[in-house]
């Protein structure tokens, strides 16, 4: 067995493959693939369209990988991230950029039709129902910016949901003090994340004596966290900025208008 490993690592550092990461540089070994795997991978991917004898350059940063596949001829090329992947074919995303690759594409053309799917499902501004956000859910504590709760399905069959809360950051009166009636000077966006959600898909109406909900879970939507903002995101100096930068995000979580639930 040693021996076999050893003439697959001689016959893959002969290929053009590079891999970079927390590991160094290494030549015909892609990241968690043995050189046998990388062979058979580099194998499958056809010359250039031109003729050219294709190479392999793969990166990884902060846990996030990129893959190329290049001319060495004409320097025609494919940069796929690890979020490039082929959910209806089952690929992932180095056998989508071969597959693409052997299909002729180029960077450009791909971008294009990723460009062109992505406005065809993104989701707009009526996609989004903006409520008030009240401290513990209780209108008589005031206003306090306003969110809105957006989910989808998953791949295992549970419930994936955001939260999205812009609040109110009114201008201090002296310091350490703040009025309701001050003016606002920024908008805050925040964002929480809810991952295999079982409850309902609302929180319960806003009233003033307080509720009695689940605390400290994450698989219902419950009085106990509304008041739970989540992570910041960043500052806005106006409303309408602020719901734009929640909307503009949406596609990172995976929200979109083919994978979003209508409550």
């Amino acid at each position: 067995m040693r021996g076999n490993e050893e003439k697959y690592q001689i016959e893959a550092e002969k290929l053009e493959i590079l891999s970079r990461g927390r590991g160094g540089i290494l030549r015909g070994c892609l990241d968690g693939m043995s050189y046998k795997e990388t062979i058979d991978y580099y194998r499958r991917i056809n010359k250039c369209t031109c003729g050219g004898t294709p190479k392999v350059d793969e990166i990884e940063i902060m846990g996030d990988s990129e893959i190329t596949i290049s001319c060495q001829s004409c320097g025609r090329k494919l940069v796929f991230t690890m979020y490039d992947f082929d959910k209806e074919n089952h690929l992932n995303w180095r056998e989508n950029c071969l597959k693409k690759w052997n299909e002729g594409f180029t960077d450009k053309e791909y971008k294009q039709i990723k460009d062109e799917e992505w406005e065809r499902k993104r989701l707009h501004e009526e996609d989004l129902t903006w409520l008030p956000a009240y401290p513990n859910n209780m209108p008589c504590n005031g206003e306090e910016g306003i969110y809105c709760l957006i989910f989808r399905n998953t791949e295992y069959g549970k419930i994936y949901g955001c939260k999205w809360t812009i609040e109110y950051q009114r201008k201090e009166i002296q310091p350490m003090t703040i009025s309701w009636d001050s003016p606002i000077e920024a908008y805050i966006l925040h964002k929480k994340v809810y991952i295999g959600i079982e409850g309902p898909l609302h929180y319960p109406e806003p009233n003033n004596k307080g509720g009695n909900g689940v605390y400290g879970d994450d698989i219902t939507l419950n009085f106990g966290d509304v008041s739970d903002y989540g992570d910041f995101v960043r500052a806005y100096k106006t409303l309408e900025e602020a719901k734009q930068g929640a909307l503009d995000r949406c596609g990172i979580q995976g929200l979109n208008r083919e994978t979003m639930i209508k409550i």
